[in-house]
C-alpha cells in the first residue's frame, strides 16, 4: 500500500486553511492594541464583568486546573449550584481550554481571551459570507461589521458571556444553509455542525444568544423552504427540528441542571421582587425597561450613549450606505437579512410596537427579559447585507479587474476608518471602574479573612453587609465563605429562609454559621475585630459553625470536627462528638448531595432548609458529596452528538470518505 505523501497541492490546501484565521487574529490583536500591547485598557472595568465573569472564570480555571468540576460553589449564598447558573459557563468548551492555559485571576488573560472571541467572530462571519458565494472583499467587509462595530461589539465590556454565545450565529446559520441542500438527516455533517455550534452559543453562557439564534434559523427555513424546488416544507421543518436536538444533546450537561435550578429558584429583572425562575417577566418590566425609543432609532447614523444594554444601530455610514444597496441582491438571503433587520427592530420597540406587544406572548422568546438585546439579530443581518450591498457595487459599477480592486480597497479603508474611530467605545482605562487587579487586591481586611477561614478548625462565614466586599469574593479567594453573593438569580428555599429575618444579628445567620461582619461602616451591638482600609470587621456572638449536632433531645450544638478537607464538590471531615440525633450540614437542601458516614451511603434529610443526616451516636468519619445524575446523562449525550459528526463525516452512503481539504469558507 502507497504510504500518504505531502503533495504540493496538500500543502497548499493546508496554508489556506490556516490563512484566515491567522489573519483574522492578527488583526484583533493589532486593534486591541491598547490591550494586548500597552495594557492601557481592558474589558472588565464593568460591574457585570468584574463581579460576575471574572470571579466565575477564577473559580473554573481553578477547579478545572485540579482535575475538578466545577459543579458546586460553597463560597456565596452559603452554598449554591455553580453549573445550575446558567451564566457562569462551567462547560463552555473554550472555558475549559482556558482554564487549562492560564491561571486563576488573571485579568491580563481574560482580556486576551475575550480579543480572541473577536477574532473568531470575524473568522465565523467570512466563513459564512464565503460558503455564500459572496467575493473576498466583500466578505471580509462585512466580517469586521459583524464583529467591530455595534450591539455584538459593545456587548463585550458590559456581559462577556452573552458577547461570546453572539459570535456563533453565523455558523449556526451557514452551516444549515448547506444542510439543506441535502436530502439526507442523520448522515447529514451539516446538520449536526449547525447543532453544535448553537449548543456553544448557549454553552458560552446565557439563554439569549441561543434564543434568538434558534429564532434566526426559523426565520431562514421559512425563506429557503417557501417556493422553492429545492427544499420542501417538510424537509426544512426536520432538519430544523433535528439541529435543536443535537443542540440540546450537545449543551445538555449545562441545560440539564440550569432548567433544575431555574425551577426553584428567583430570578431578578430590575424590579423590586424577584419573579419564578422560568417565569415569563411581568409585561410592565418587559414592555418598557430596555426597549428603544423612537428617537433611538437615530442612532443607526451616530452612536448614542443612552440606549439601553449598550445596544445601537450604528454600523459604520460605510455599511450602512453598503447595506441599503445590498438590498438590491436578487437573492432569498437578501430577503432573509431585510426580514431579520424589520422584525429585530419592531421586537426591540418594545410596547411602541404591536410586534413588541406581542413577542411578549410567544413562549421561550419572552425569557429573554429584554427585548432590546435581540438588535443582535439585526447586527448580523446588517452586516450581511452590507457584505451583498459591495458584492452588488463592485458587480454592477465596475467592469475591470483594477476598478474592482481600487474600489474594493476604497470600501475596506472607508469602513476601517470609521471602525477605529469608534473603538474607545468597545473597553475602558485599566484600572476605572471595578477592575479586577483593584477590586480585588488582597487587602488587609481580605487577608485576615483569608487567613481565619483558612486556619480555624471549626467552619464559617461571614456577612457581606450591604456588600461591602465583592459579592463573589470566595470565587477569588476560596477560603472565605459568604451568606450572600451576586447573580440574576438565588435558591428560593434559601431566599425565603433568609427573609425571616435579614438583620446581621439574627438567629437565621446563627444557624447558617456567620461568624464575622463586614461593614463599610459602624455597626452597634457586636464586637470590633478589624478596622482597617476604610472596613469595619465584626464578630457575632453566638454563631454555630456550619457542622452542628441536633439530639435526640433536640438540644442545637456545634459539631466538633477535625481534619477537614474541602474540594469544589465535597466536604469531609472527622467528627469528634457524635451524638444520636442529626447531623447538620447548614447548607441549603439541595438535590444531587451525597452523604457517606463511615464509608456508607445514608440518607440525605432535611432539617428546616438545611441539609442533615441521621446518626446513631458511634460514627466518626463523615463526607458529603455533590454528585448530580445530569453528569452522566449530559456525557452520554455529547458522546452520541460527537460520534454522528463522525460517522457522518466519515462514513459516506457506499463507504465513501468525504471530500479532503474542503475548505468551507471557500466561495463555491
Amino acid at each position: 500500500m502507497r504510504k500518504p505523501t505531502l503533495t504540493r497541492e496538500s500543502f497548499s490546501t493546508l496554508l489556506l486553511h490556516l490563512c484566515w484565521p491567522s489573519t483574522c487574529l492578527f488583526f484583533a490583536l493589532l486593534f486591541f492594541h491598547k490591550i494586548i500591547f500597552s495594557r492601557a485598557s481592558t474589558f472588565l472595568s464593568f460591574p457585570d464583568n468584574s463581579v460576575q465573569s471574572f470571579a466565575w472564570l477564577t473559580k473554573l480555571t481553578s477547579a478545572w486546573r485540579n482535575g475538578e468540576l466545577p459543579l458546586w460553589d460553597f463560597t456565596v449564598f452559603s452554598g449554591t449550584s455553580f453549573v445550575g447558573e446558567l451564566q457562569t459557563a462551567a462547560f463552555y468548551p473554550l472555558n475549559i481550554i482556558f482554564a487549562l492555559l492560564t491561571h486563576p485571576g488573571d485579568q491580563y488573560a481574560i482580556d486576551v481571551y475575550i480579543v480572541f472571541h473577536y477574532a473568531l467572530a470575524s473568522y465565523l462571519m467570512l466563513m459564512f459570507l464565503r460558503m455564500n458565494r459572496l467575493s473576498l472583499m466583500p466578505s471580509i467587509g462585512g466580517a469586521i461589521v459583524y464583529a467591530y462595530v455595534g450591539t455584538i461589539a459593545q456587548k463585550a465590556q458590559g456581559q462577556t458571556n452573552i458577547f461570546m454565545g453572539m459570535v456563533y450565529l453565523p455558523v449556526v446559520l451557514g452551516f444549515f444553509l448547506k444542510g439543506l441542500r441535502s436530502e439526507q438527516v442523520l448522515r447529514n455533517r451539516w446538520l449536526y455542525l449547525s447543532g453544535i455550534a448553537l449548543g456553544f452559543s448557549l454553552l458560552a453562557g446565557h439563554m439569549q444568544p441561543y434564543v434568538h439564534g434558534s429564532i434566526a434559523l426559523m426565520v431562514l427555513t421559512v425563506f429557503m423552504c417557501s417556493r422553492s424546488k429545492d427544499c420542501s416544507w417538510r424537509s426544512g421543518v426536520t432538519k430544523l427540528i433535528f439541529v435543536g436536538a443535537v443542540s440540546a444533546l450537545f449543551a445538555a450537561i449545562q441545560l440539564i441542571p440550569t432548567v433544575e435550578y431555574l425551577a426553584h429558584s428567583y430570578r431578578w429583572i430590575g424590579l423590586p421582587d424577584p419573579i419564578r425562575g422560568l417565569g415569563r417577566p411581568p409585561y410592565a418590566a418587559y414592555g418598557f425597561h430596555e426597549v428603544l425609543s423612537f428617537r433611538h432609532l437615530l442612532s443607526i447614523f451616530k452612536p448614542m450613549n443612552d440606549i439601553p444594554d449598550g445596544a445601537t444601530l450604528f454600523i459604520t455610514i460605510t455599511g450602512l450606505i453598503l447595506a441599503c444597496l445590498g438590498c438590491f441582491a436578487k437573492r432569498r438571503l437578501c430577503w432573509f437579512a431585510i426580514a431579520l433587520v424589520l422584525s429585530s427592530v419592531l421586537v426591540a420597540l418594545g410596547d411602541h410596537t404591536i410586534v413588541g406587544r406581542l413577542s411578549w406572548r410567544i413562549p421561550i422568546l419572552n425569557l429573554v427579559r429584554e427585548p432590546i438585546r435581540i438588535l443582535f439579530l439585526y447586527q448580523f443581518a446588517m452586516a450581511l447585507l452590507a457584505a451583498m450591498g459591495a458584492q452588488w457595487l463592485l458587480e454592477n459599477v465596475t467592469r475591470r479587474q483594477w476598478q474592482r480592486l481600487a474600489l474594493s480597497g476604497a470600501l475596506l479603508a472607508l469602513i476601517l476608518f470609521e471602525v477605529l474611530s469608534s473603538q474607545d467605545r468597545l473597553f475602558q482605562p485599566n484600572g476605572s471602574g471595578l477592575t479586577p487587579n483593584s477590586y480585588y487586591a488582597r487587602t488587609q481586611v481580605v487577608d485576615f479573612l483569608d487567613r481565619q477561614s483558612a486556619g480555624e478548625s471549626d467552619m464559617y462565614r461571614i456577612i457581606n453587609f450591604e456588600n461591602a466586599l465583592p459579592e463573589n469574593i470566595g470565587n477569588v479567594y476560596r477560603h472565605i465563605h459568604s451568606t450572600y453573593g451576586h447573580r440574576a438569580t438565588m435558591y428560593a428555599p434559601y431566599f425565603q429562609y433568609l427573609s425571616r429575618d435579614w438583620t446581621p444579628g439574627s438567629y437565621i445567620f446563627d444557624r447558617l454559621g456567620a461568624k464575622y461582619i463586614v461593614s463599610r461602616k459602624p455597626l452597634d451591638n457586636f464586637r470590633q475585630v478589624l478596622n482597617a482600609d476604610g472596613f469595619y470587621i465584626y464578630q457575632r456572638d453566638h454563631p454555630l459553625p456550619v457542622m452542628q449536632l441536633l439530639t435526640n433531645q433536640q438540644q442545637l450544638k456545634p459539631a466538633q470536627v477535625s481534619a477537614v478537607k474541602w474540594a469544589r464538590n465535597s466536604v469531609g471531615f472527622t467528627i469528634e462528638n457524635a451524638e444520636a440525633g442529626q447531623l447538620i450540614f447548614a447548607q441549603p437542601y439541595y438535590p444531587g448531595w451525597r452523604v457517606y458516614v463511615d464509608g456508607q451511603s445514608r440518607k440525605v434529610i432535611k432539617s428546616d432548609v438545611l441539609m442533615a443526616v441521621q446518626l446513631s451516636g458511634n460514627e466518626r468519619g463523615v463526607v458529603w458529596v455533590y454528585s448530580p445524575y445530569f453528569v452522566w446523562i449530559g456525557s452520554i449525550t455529547f458522546i452520541i452528538v460527537v460520534s454522528g459528526l463522525l460517522l457522518s463525516t466519515f462514513c459516506k452512503r457506499g463507504g465513501q470518505v468525504g471530500h479532503r481539504g474542503e475548505a468551507p469558507w471557500r466561495a463555491k
